[in-house]
């Protein structure tokens, strides 16, 4: 009779299988590796082992970004933004119209968990993305979106807000109002972008007057540089750049760029910016014209 071959050690084997297996790794690579996933695969990353299980609620560094996911149950970002404990980094959301008011929670909230960039998208009517925009930053860049006709209620400031960009228009008072308190609650913003969406006309005249009566001391403390673009210098817009050139002290420059399809010349945008009173002895203007070719 032949002698049976002698078995295989499978320990070494099986001691490199587990040196590969999920569980194995550190914590440290573990929430490395969540915080590098979509939302959506970092939470079901709970599924793949028991190591990994609720491990993304406390990776840094966490992108909690829903992205334009028309349909996404704002209940599961409530979920998520309860369960998370570490500092987040960017929150993304496309909240439809009936779900809109949900931004007046998530604001405070992401600022109180020091939110870097902040995008609230709100759909309404046929619109896939609110035809106005406003961004609001936490620390160097963050950003909302606000429907144009929906103002902005919540009571958080913005003390580290440098960098503030804002798609957004003058149509409509509520609009205004709602840059205004972006701008009262951002007492250190230094820049300032606003690229104008003109698909509405100008629906309510916003004068200089009612401007100045939301003055307050600490409103473009610190500004030093402003950009419009797509302008199409109709009166609210005018009373805007009369408003931020009047108050803004340490303003160092305050660049316009107009579509091409505006109605009034170049010629007299400028003789009527001129006119405008500077607060800042610095201050320069630049106005230019869109060219489509």
């Amino acid at each position: 009779m032949e002698a049976s071959s002698p078995r295989r050690k499978s320990l070494p084997a099986e001691a490199e299988e587990s040196e590969t297996r999920p569980e194995s790794l550190p914590s440290e690579i573990h929430e490395r590796i969540v915080s590098l996933l979509p939302i959506r695969d970092a939470v079901r990353t709970s599924a793949v082992a028991r190591a990994w299980r609720r491990i993304w609620e406390s990776a840094p560094g966490l992108a909690l970004d829903w992205g334009f996911e028309h349909g996404a149950d704002p209940a599961y970002a409530d979920a998520v933004l309860a369960r998370y404990t570490r500092p987040v980094c960017s929150f993304f959301f496309c909240l439809s119209e009936a779900s809109s008011q949900r931004a007046d929670d998530w604001v405070p909230l992401l600022a109180g968990k020091g939110v870097q960039i902040l995008r609230l998208h709100f759909s309404r009517g046929r619109y896939p993305v609110s035809k106005n925009s406003t961004s609001i930053c936490q620390r160097e860049r963050a950003v909302l979106w606000r429907d144009s006709r929906a103002p902005l209620r919540t009571s958080c400031s913005f003390e580290n807000l440098k960098s503030l960009s804002l798609n957004t228009d003058f149509c409509f008072l509520s609009t205004i109002l709602s840059t205004l308190y972006l701008l009262k609650n951002a007492p250190n913003l230094e820049e300032l972008s606003i690229e104008i969406m003109y698909d509405n006309d100008q629906h309510e005249e916003v004068g200089l007057d009612l401007l100045s009566a939301q003055w307050t001391d600490g409103l473009l403390a610190k500004l030093k540089s402003v950009s419009m673009d797509m302008a199409t210098c109709e009166s609210n817009e005018m009373h805007f750049i009369e408003f931020v050139l009047s108050k803004a002290r340490r303003l160092e420059e305050f660049r316009i760029c107009a579509v091409e399809d505006c109605t009034r010349s170049n010629e007299e945008l400028l003789v009527e910016i001129i006119k405008y009173r500077r607060a800042s002895p610095q201050a320069k203007v630049f106005f230019k014209r869109m060219v489509f070719v």
